[in-house]
């Protein structure tokens, strides 16, 4: 197994909502240890890293490099559009002026009209100066036109999707087009809403932007490798602001490993902020001892999902061997623990056989 390399947050904010005491915030950080070891296991040790913040608590949670920053690809045109709207905001160009550049920009995450829009913003509402004037600390723009270049840490990700699309406040202070901002990543184009929205519960809202890149020589970066980016607000069905996440990678070795691994943290993400509802989860009841020469009794806790494979790791091959935690479900004090093991669409026959850790595989289960 190899050794998990993120580091792991447990950060009070006061922007989003009602600070919560960190042992709170601990107690709902979805990048657990053994979720870290679980990943790594299936995606290695790539250069990235995902930065959540809870809009309902106020907590923020970090996995991978907190303090590396990345590539933000087509992720950037967030950024270009902030500039665009803040131009439309102090009368530097009416909205109908940069729609046929803006809009396709944003829905199909069109180069040319990126770059024809940039002409119009540089240099006083470029990439340089919205990012300063947006407070993204780490941002290092390599030059005017190279937006994809443009590198922040995934904090600062998610600074930005709170200043432009959720409703922290920024220099994008008309209500209109702070709507615009929200509605336009809102309606991105199918194709591309892969990313930030996986495992979000269905008739809730999704407003992101992906980026994605092969990098080539003379670029940030490795040659040869994928940058694949996704950030994003994730809403609930009232409209209510849950979460913003971003999840930066330079270094993917493709890009389908690099939207995989980027679903699997928001799945897990989704899992823990917004839990299915209990009638739909798995109970999973323990064992308390009772002493000596009575009877252990069955006590059930309240339902858990430990794992669900098909929303974080995939598939597992035949022969393969899944480690699996209960603790900090069941009681420390169990001397045993009931669980339900459910396999869904099959590739072919098969079984599954379920041991205790650090024991060879029995002859039954």
């Amino acid at each position: 197994m190899l050794a998990a390399v993120g580091v792991l947050l447990a950060t009070v904010i006061t922007g989003a909502g009602p600070a919560h005491a960190a042992d709170d915030c601990a107690s709902r950080d979805p990048f657990t240890t053994d979720f870290e070891h679980a990943w790594h296991d299936v995606y290695g040790a790539p250069e990235f890293a995902a930065f959540v913040e809870d809009r309902v608590t106020g907590c923020t949670y970090g996995f991978g490099d907190s303090s590396a920053i990345f590539p933000l690809a087509s992720s950037s045109k967030v950024l270009v559009m902030a500039g665009a709207l803040v131009g439309v905001q102090n009368g530097a160009w009416t909205l109908d002026a940069i729609a046929p550049q803006l809009y396709p920009m944003i829905h199909v995450s069109d180069d040319d009209a990126t770059a024809q829009l940039l002409q119009v913003l540089n240099p006083t509402y470029g990439i340089a100066v919205m990012a300063q004037r947006f407070g993204l600390a780490s941002a290092y723009v390599r030059s005017a036109g190279a937006f994809g270049s443009t590198s922040v840490t995934a904090a600062d990700a998610v600074e930005l999707v709170d200043k432009v699309i959720a409703s922290d406040p920024s220099p994008l202070t008309d209500p209109a087009l702070r709507g615009l901002a929200h509605d336009l990543t809102e309606g991105v184009d199918p194709s591309q809403k892969w990313g930030v929205s996986a495992g979000v519960p269905a008739g809730w809202h999704v407003s992101l932007k992906n980026g994605w890149y092969a990098t080539l020589p003379g670029d940030i970066g490795p040659a040869g490798y994928w940058r694949v980016n996704s950030i994003g607000l994730v809403s609930d069905a009232d409209g209510d602001e849950r979460w913003s996440i971003a999840v930066l990678g330079n270094e993917w070795t493709t890009y389908t490993q690099g939207v995989n691994a980027i679903e699997s943290i928001s799945t897990r993400v989704a899992d823990v902020l917004e839990p299915e509802p209990e009638a739909e989860a798995v109970a999973a009841p323990a064992m308390l001892p009772q002493p000596y020469g009575q009877p252990s009794g069955l006590v059930p806790i309240g339902p858990q999902r430990i794992l669900d494979t098909r929303r974080a790791g995939g598939p597992r091959p035949a022969g393969a061997t899944t480690r699996v935690s209960v603790a900090g479900i069941v009681p420390p004090e169990a001397t045993a623990a009931v669980v339900h093991l459910t396999v869904d669409q099959p590739d072919a026959d098969g079984f599954l056989t379920a041991y205790p850790c650090g024991q060879g595989v029995p002859l039954v289960s």
